[in-house]
This record gives structure tokens, sequence and C-alpha cells, in this order.
């Protein structure tokens, strides 16, 4: 049994701050204004949950489940989302930066604009993820599936790709991508807008 069950509540402006939840379940919860400062929130369930103007910097989503949860412009700063499950959520626009999602399952997650700079994306999962425009300036990516994933417009500044795997990854009018790392992530089998196989599997990919 979860230690506290807010399952299918709608919760306004409360403050979850320093608290510890882990075991908890906010499956398909709508939270808008919460607070989730260093909050302890391990294995917790926010499955399918909606998330509104939240901030939950710092805290500590260790195999947390937040698969098709709506993220979109959450304030995950600093937090420790290790082993949790994204696929499919929505973390468009969110601040993720300094976040560590090393291992995370973010499969077909929508984090298109998010802010990823300085994350610990390592052996992370992002095959058929979009994220488009999203900023991963120096960002530890090495050993991530990036496999099909869009990351048209991506901020790749001194990002750390080494060991992904970028096959049919797309790749086009990224800061950070110079000569020599486009061509060795060619080799890798990544693709490049522009190219005829860019043409070719641009249907495959989701917008």
């Amino acid at each position: 049994m979860p230690v506290q069950n807010f399952e299918e509540q709608n919760l306004v402006d409360n403050d979850f701050s320093f608290q510890d939840l882990n075991d908890s379940s906010f499956f398909k919860t709508r939270l808008e204004n919460i607070l989730f400062v260093n909050t302890l929130v391990q294995r917790t369930n926010f499955g399918e949950a909606v998330l509104i103007n939240v901030n939950a910097s710092g805290a500590d989503f260790s195999g947390a489940n937040l698969s098709l949860a709506n993220l979109s412009g959450v304030n995950l700063s600093l937090a420790n989302l290790s082993g949790a499950n994204l696929s499919l959520a929505d973390l468009s626009g969110a601040n993720l930066s300094l976040a560590d999602l090393s291992g995370v399952n973010l499969s077909l997650a929508n984090l298109s604009l998010a802010d990823l700079s300085l994350a610990d994306l390592s052996l992370a999962d992002l095959s058929l993820a979009d994220l488009s425009l999203a900023d991963l300036s120096l960002a530890d990516l090495s050993g991530a599936n990036l496999g099909l994933a869009d990351l048209s417009g991506a901020n790749f500044s001194d990002a750390n790709l080494s060991d992904a795997n970028v096959e049919n990854a797309r790749f086009g009018n990224n800061q950070g991508i110079f000569s020599e790392i486009k061509l060795d992530l060619i080799r890798r089998g990544a693709i490049f807008k522009g190219s005829i196989k860019y043409r070719q599997n641009c249907p495959a990919f989701v917008s």
C-alpha cells in the first residue's frame, strides 16, 4: 500500500517541500501550483498525472513512475530521476538542468524546448523521443540510446555523446555539432537534415 494515496485527486497550492512521500501514489492526479522542493518521492507513482506550475527542484524521483505524465514546463532542476520511468511523458519546456536522468526510460517522451543543460543522461533510453530545440549543452549522453530520436535544432555544445546509439537519430541545425563530430555521428548511423536518408526517414519520426 502506498504511504499516501492522492490518486485521481485535484490538488491546488499544496506545499510538499522537504517531506517524505516515498512509495506514495499520485496516479492520474491533477497538481497545480504545487511545491515538491527537495521532496522524497522515490518509487512514487505519478503515472498519467498532470502537473501545472510545479516546482520540484532538488526532489528525489529515483525509481518513480512518471509514464504518460504531463510535466510540461515543470521545474525539475537538480532533481534525481535516476532509474525513473518517463516513457511517453510530456516534458516540453521543462527545466531539467543539472538533473540526474541516468538510466531513465524516456522513450517516446516529448522533450522539445526542454532545458537539459548539464544533465546526466548517461545510459538513458531516449529512443523515438522528441528533443527538438532542447538545450543539451554540457549534458552527459554517454551510452544513451538516441535511436530514431528527433534532435533537430538541439544545442549540443560541449555535450558528451561517447558510445551513444545514434542510429537513425535525426539531427539538423545543431549548435555544437562541428564537422568532425558530424562525420563521426554519420558513421555511427545518424541522419542529418538535407540528406537523402533524412528525407526518406522523416515519416517515421514522431513530430
